[in-house]
């Protein structure tokens, strides 16, 4: 499987199933939860990265007061983000990058959010360039969002080797194997359109301890500020099936 999956995976009948799976109200109650932890100044730019598609920025940037810029590397997703801000006519703006690559500025956001899994996608070395440019972009005392059901702590208490998640009229089944060598999750999707036709997409995921993680937010110059395993805001426990992690910029 190629590294870099995640250029051209969030396409297609990807995108329609996140789409799906994600509703307003969620996004509605995410977003009051990401805005009451990033404390954001009166006027605030944010930062989304990877953005996808824009789903978080462009919430963000109907909200008065804050700019939202979203950073991905694939240029569909970007295209798709700039066609609805200016057709919501919000203060949001897509840009295609690798951010493992480069950095979206020098201490330009009070605030930045990474969701929907997006962190893990990289090995060690990626991990710590992805995070060093993001810190890189926040202003001092600004917060970064973190949200990630694929820690240790998370994946292995629950771990199930196939699984099947259906959304509307579709469903996603899946069949999982893990690397310890490479501490590498691999997933084997395949999904069935409303009209019974399938389409498989493979995808993987690198596993991280929360202590991995907190080492490797400390290099790039954050300190962890709280641990959370939804938005109702109560704290992560073992098992948790999903984690919200808030780093302040040092």
């Amino acid at each position: 499987m190629r590294e870099n999956w995640y250029e051209t995976f969030f396409q297609g009948v990807t995108s329609e199933f996140w789409d799906k799976m994600v509703t307003q109200e969620f996004n509605e109650k995410e977003g009051r939860f990401l805005l009451s932890l990033l404390n954001l100044p009166v006027e605030a730019w944010v930062l989304d990265a990877p953005s996808g598609s824009g789903r978080m920025a462009l919430w963000m940037a109907s909200k008065k007061g804050i700019c939202a810029e979203g950073w991905d590397i694939n240029q569909g997703s970007i295209e798709l983000l700039n066609e609805e801000a200016r057709r919501l006519k919000v203060p949001a703006i897509g840009v295609q990058a690798n951010l493992v690559e480069v950095t979206p500025g020098m201490e330009k956001f009070d605030g930045a959010v990474c969701l929907g899994n997006c962190f893990g996608y990289f090995d060690h070395v990626g991990m710590e360039r992805f995070i060093h440019h993001i810190s890189y972009s926040l202003k001092k005392g600004a917060s970064w969002v973190i949200h990630t059901g694929m820690l240790a702590e998370s994946i292995f208490p629950n771990w199930m080797n196939e699984d099947i998640f259906e959304v509307g009229d579709m469903t996603m089944e899946i069949e999982n194997t893990y690397d310890p060598l490479e501490c590498k999750m691999e997933i084997k999707s395949t999904f069935t359109k409303p009209d019974g036709t399938r389409e498989g997409r493979d995808f993987q995921h690198y596993i991280y301890t929360l202590k991995e993680v907190i080492h490797m937010l400390g290099k790039g110059g954050l300190e962890l500020t709280g641990l959370y395993n939804g938005v109702e805001g109560e704290d992560f426990a073992l098992g948790d099936e999903q984690l919200y992690i808030v780093a302040r910029k040092l």
